[in-house]
């Protein structure tokens, strides 16, 4: 009654339903109408023949459940999971715990169920209900908040109620969603509710019921039922009850007057209402039999309409029924019906959590139950749980050195899952019981790498140091990865070498790659091969991490071992399979793929790596993606969209320094300012990137460009002094090409011929097509500038077929001014007819990926789509390709097709 406005723009989503989908958010309070709303949707959608999924919160206070909300929301569908790519169907039965495995990370999770969702709605639609979305667990809802994002492809509606303020985070944020806000019932539909149910109470009753439920139609309903008692006596000055809080009476209306139960249906209501979503009714019975009830002390539950058997479980009337029940119970009372439950439960883990929700003090042995269900919680996936345990396990903790282990054991394992805020303050409590210096050590080393993740604090390097003379070997790895990464500085290179075993060979060659380049160079590749051999085996690389071992060869110039570090972390991660390490390795490759022209799948690398990213929570792995991403479309002269990703890496650091982003997005700027003609600006930018001393070498001849194209030729020499110094030292024919072209652009007359020579020859010893084409057009320019337009001829039109090969548009146009001004106009500057060009990044990647023979499903699986998303690609890029089926396509890549997958 009273919401025909609310049910016309419900059935309207009904109507309007197609790909895209619909994402509907029903807010208002507690028995405003919203069940009523969307029983009243899902009966209509089931009406119109479509199928309806629903999933609710419970809202247990009996610890963790994990993934329970969309394990009843997936139930029905399960039988499809097998057509799933295959790490989304793992990750998904690990998170439902039907099968056993690493930690799911959320993105496989949201895409798996992205993929059953698809596959149900079809062509005619689905309608999703989740209810009371606030007292979901955390990752079912993330998964639908997931879902709710990539709607492009599927006829779905999402329709989800919750309570006013409740949502911790925005729900269905960046897409178009409808909100429904429920406000009370106007006077009409109120009077009309309340004749409905009660029609015989008398007139002073029916002002008072309706001004106690103010417009609340759950509460009219409770107080109308309340008001019979008191037919009669309205007349009687006295007789009528006393207004009581709305609250107060709606909870009241919710569990009726508990003190009129017989005991023993008292106490098994509170052993319902303890136990979590897992328990069976037999658990129940069992607990309440430790306790003196039994099974016919339900009767009286039932009759009130507490409880009700369904399926083998007991549940409640309405979710807040177990909450009223729970709260009004003592703190003795609770932690009773915890300890029944503990003693019956099967499940490790559920017991181990109930028998903590017993104990009312300090108990060691009930903190290593709590310990060994994190473990077990480990092994089954669910990381959210086992932190939960962990911290739960260290406040039960009665010794401080115990509480501090646990915490710290917390603190990794909430990194592992993506939980920096959890991980940080587990941290910090660490180190207030920890005294002893190994310790600190290693809880500094997660402090460091959460640092590099999240941008969280970390403590001073001299302290670092300190702790790393008691054995800190990890953390002195740590210290270095996260100097790289985030500081830069030279002050602190130095602290760091002070402190590094002489033997080590990979973490001083971070620190000062001119001063140990010599032997390490020579040992990258077989570290490299060792690490090979050791992955393939199925083993953990007893040396350097992948990660590490591609930052050194970086480093020391020594690029194909770094792409070849980056591309074997990608394709194995034996870390642990977490998202984190796939996103950092695509973020790596895709910048060096950038510094070889591979401009279309460095982009779509960087792309990747950007949404694996922002999905997963990693925070600054975003803004190192999203720096390389702009990179790439500023060569490729996007300008609009180099400028949304530098505003994406911007807000991902947080506008914080970190040497890394911080570099890589001022030499995108740089780039830009370039192209655009803004000297100064390129010139200020430019600069910027020497905080990454690794960045900054490879942005010599840019920054060179831009000092002398503002007249800043001092500070530019200067600067190509220091990189030629490292070039020397390091040996390698990439850097010594851009160097070389730096100082012909920065000198004149017969020297600077012979630098452009030494470029271009450097360039072809290191078989880099991009830094070839770059350094002949700058040598073209120079000669046309000295009228020496015959020679000029010649390197602008390489250069110009280069950049148009693949795709850098500035110097592509750039090269092509330069070829009219040297008389040459007979260039077909024209992009082939159905080149890849025409595609996007991930319309590229997804075309490249199918013709190497790849179905829909083993696409998805390597890219974190969903099949039907895959195909939505390939449906349209087949008309810009001018193809109509896959076999057509490595023909129509052409060249192209080339690039490395």
């Amino acid at each position: 009654m009273g919401r025909d406005a609310e049910l016309s723009v419900l059935t309207g989503v009904l109507d309007r339903l197609g790909p895209g989908g619909r994402a509907v958010l029903i807010e208002g309070q507690t028995g405003v109408g919203k069940t009523a709303l969307t029983e009243t949707l899902a009966d209509e959608a089931g009406g119109r023949g479509l199928p309806v999924l629903l999933t609710g919160g419970t809202g247990d206070d009996s610890g963790p459940g994990e993934h329970a909300g969309l394990h009843e929301l997936l139930h029905p569908l399960l039988e499809d999971a097998l057509g799933l790519p295959r790490r989304q169907h793992e990750a998904l039965l690990t998170a439902l715990g039907l099968a056993a495995g690493p930690p799911p990370d959320p993105l496989l999770v949201g895409l798996a169920t992205l993929g059953l969702l698809e596959k149900a709605a079809g062509t005619g639609g689905l309608l999703v209900v989740a209810e009371d979305v606030y007292r979901l667990d955390p990752e079912s809802l993330a998964a639908i908040d997931f879902v709710a994002g990539r709607l492009s492809n599927a006829p779905i509606a999402i329709l989800a109620t919750t309570r006013p303020g409740m949502l911790r985070t925005p729900l269905f944020a960046g897409r178009e969603v409808t909100l429904l806000t429920l406000g009370p019932l106007d006077d009409d539909a109120a009077g009309l509710l309340l004749s409905a149910t009660a029609p015989e109470i008398g007139e002073d009753l029916r002002r008072q019921v309706l001004a106690e439920a103010g417009g609340n139609p759950l509460a009219v309903r409770e107080f109308a039922a309340e008001a019979r008692r008191f037919v009669g006596r309205a007349a009687t000055p006295g007789r009528l009850p006393a207004r009581l809080p709305v609250s107060r009476r709606l909870q009241r209306a919710f569990i009726g007057d508990l003190a009129s139960l017989p005991a023993a249906s008292r106490m098994l209501l509170l052993i319902a209402a303890a136990g979590d979503e897992h328990c069976t009714l037999p658990e129940v019975v069992a607990a309440a039999a430790r306790a003196g009830a039994g099974p016919a002390d339900l009767s009286p539950l039932e009759r009130g309409r507490l409880l009700a058997v369904r399926f083998g479980r007991l549940t409640f009337d309405h979710p807040l029924v177990r909450s009223a029940v729970y709260s009004s119970a003592s703190l003795a009372e609770r932690a009773a019906a915890h300890g029944h439950l503990a003693d019956v439960v099967t499940d490790p883990v559920r017991a181990a959590w109930h028998r903590a929700a017993a104990t009312l003090r300090l108990d060691e042995t009930v903190a290593g139950a709590m310990e060994a269900a994190s473990g077990l919680a480990q092994q089954r996936g669910t990381l959210r749980e086992a932190v939960a345990a962990l911290r739960r396990a260290a406040d039960l903790s009665p010794g401080p050195e115990d509480r501090a282990r646990r915490c710290a054991a917390g603190a990794e394992v909430a990194r592992q899952a993506g939980l920096p805020d959890e991980a940080y303050a587990l941290l910090a409590e660490a180190f207030s019981l920890t005294g002893e210096p190994a310790g600190r050590a290693a809880l500094a080393a997660i402090e460091r790498t959460l640092g590099i993740t999240y941008g969280t604090p970390v403590r001073r390097t001299e302290e670092v140091v300190r702790l790393a003379g008691a054995g800190g070997g990890k953390l002195l790895t740590a210290a270095v990865d996260y100097w790289w990464t985030v500081d830069g500085s030279p002050a602190t290179a130095r602290l760091l070498a002070g402190a590094l075993d002489p033997a080590d060979e990979i973490l001083p060659a971070m620190l000062d790659p001119a001063a140990h380049a010599g032997a390490v160079r020579e040992r990258l590749p077989e570290l490299l091969a060792s690490a090979r051999r050791e992955i393939l085996a199925g083993d953990h690389p007893t040396g350097p991490g992948l990660p590490l071992l591609a930052r050194c060869a970086e480093s020391v110039q020594a690029l194909a071992v770094a792409q070849e570090s980056w591309e074997l972390h990608w394709r194995y991660h034996p870390a642990g399979n977490a998202l984190d390490d796939e996103a950092t390795a695509l973020g790596g490759r895709g910048m060096l793929r950038l510094l070889r022209g591979e401009l279309t799948t460095g982009l779509a690398d960087a792309e990747q790596a950007l949404r694996i990213a922002q999905q997963s929570g990693l925070t600054r792995v975003a803004g190192v993606a999203a720096s390389v991403a702009a990179l790439a479309l500023a060569w490729r002269g996007d300008r609009s969209a180099a400028q949304d990703r530098l505003a994406v890496s911007a807000r991902a650091r947080d506008h914080e320094p970190y040497a890394l982003i911080t570099a890589r997005e001022a030499w995108a700027a740089g780039v830009l300012a370039l192209a655009g003609g803004r000297y100064a600006d390129a010139w200020r930018e430019l600069t910027e990137t020497a905080a990454h001393p690794t960045t900054g070498l490879w942005a010599t001849a840019d920054m060179a460009e831009a000092g002398f194209r503002a007249e800043r030729t001092g500070p530019a020499r200067e600067r190509c002094a220091a990189a030629e110094a490292q070039a020397a030292a390091l040996g390698s024919d990439h850097l010594w090409a851009i160097v070389h072209r730096a100082r012909a652009v920065l000198t004149d007359g017969d020297e600077a011929e012979q630098a452009y020579r030494q470029s271009l020859k450097a360039a072809e010893a290191a078989g880099n097509g991009f830094e070839l084409a770059r350094g002949r057009l700058a040598y073209g320019e120079w000669l046309r500038r000295r009228r020496r337009i015959i020679e000029a001829r010649e390197p602008l039109r390489a250069a110009f077929h280069e950049f148009r090969r693949i795709r850098a548009a500035d110097l592509t146009e750039r090269a092509s001014a330069e070829l009219r001004a040297a008389g040459v106009t007979a260039v077909d500057e024209r992009p082939a007819a159905g080149a890849v060009a025409d595609l996007t990044p991930q319309e590229a990647q997804i075309v490249r990926l199918a013709a190497t023979g790849l179905s829909n499903k083993e696409i998805a699986d390597r890219l974190f789509l969903s099949p039907r998303t895959v195909g939505s690609h390939l449906y349209k890029a087949f008309p810009k390709l001018g193809v109509t089926s896959r076999a057509q396509l490595v023909a129509a890549l052409g060249e192209d097709g080339g690039e490395q997958v």
